[in-house]
């Protein structure tokens, strides 16, 4: 390669510039190091109410991972441990600045953490740590603060176990006559492990769809599927008001969502009811 070339080549390499990314990891002092790192660019990172993050949460991450060295025997995991008495921390992207969410546990940190989160995440010398209770070291996710979740940070998942896997699937079966799925592909699409189940009731078709989108719709531009049942009392019949009402529903939704829903009649409950699962985070 001639000299004139390489320069040029070099040139190139520089002018390239590498996009800043919002993500989440954990924190290392003691080997001076973050530790899972998981991040995604700006350009493909989701907004939800002013807000830019990377989608998936600490405690799923961890929970897998624990599974995976569990299955392959490993007796001395790091993932064994509470995920929460690890330092850890979440980066945002908001009103034109990136800042890096944590406990008050970074502040002796302070410095070398400034260094190693601009390196791994590409950011900018400007970038603002900010102590939210959330990223406490022994603090998980506190449920009187779900109606701020994005301020605080992590998208809440809700935790099924197995048998609640089973009810639900059993409930949007047997109370959606229409619902057409088979039990085991509706049990694949429950066992995502960020799952958001919204379950409304209300004398009034107006009243239960403003349950539904207020519950919904933090969750609406990242799920991947969506499966819902929607019944009612003996006497009450959808109205084609009724069917607009879940087809503009369904339309706030990414096109590549996948919908399985259906409707049925029950007794003895309030006229209207709709049981709502959301999964599969982007």
């Amino acid at each position: 390669m001639k000299e004139i070339d390489y320069y040029n080549l070099m040139k190139g390499f520089e002018s390239e510039e590498i996009e800043p990314m919002v993500g989440i990891f954990w924190y290392l002092p003691e080997e001076h190091h973050l530790f899972e790192v998981h991040a995604s660019s700006l350009s493909q990172s989701k907004m939800v109410n002013g807000h830019t993050t990377y989608s998936k949460l600490h405690k799923t991450i961890w929970q897998a991972k624990k599974c995976r060295d569990r299955a392959k025997g490993k007796e001395t995991s790091v993932y064994y441990q509470d995920y929460t008495r690890i330092p850890r921390g979440r980066i945002f992207y908001d009103n034109g600045k990136f800042i890096v969410k944590v406990g008050s546990w970074y502040k002796q940190y302070e410095e070398e953490l400034r260094e190693l989160i601009a390196d791994a995440f590409n950011l900018p010398d400007d970038f603002i740590f900010e102590i939210g209770k959330h990223w406490e070291l022994g603090h998980g996710w506190d449920e009187s603060q779900l109606d701020d979740f994005f301020h605080e940070g992590d998208l809440r998942a809700d935790d099924l176990s197995i048998d609640d896997r089973k009810a639900l699937i059993h409930e949007l079966i047997s109370t959606a006559s229409k619902l057409k799925i088979a039990d085991s592909e509706l049990a694949c699409l429950l066992d995502d492990k960020n799952i958001k189940v919204i379950k409304a009731h209300s004398d009034s078709m107006e009243r239960l769809w403003e349950q539904v989108y207020k519950e919904a719709s933090s969750y609406i531009g990242l799920a991947s599927n969506c499966v819902f049942s929607f019944y009612y009392t003996n006497g009450k019949e959808l109205r084609m008001d009724d069917m607009n009402s879940i087809h503009e529903f369904m339309t706030q939704f990414p096109k590549t969502c996948k919908f399985k829903w259906g409707f049925g009649c029950v007794p003895d409950s309030l006229p209207f009811n709709i049981t709502l699962v959301l999964s599969g985070w982007k």
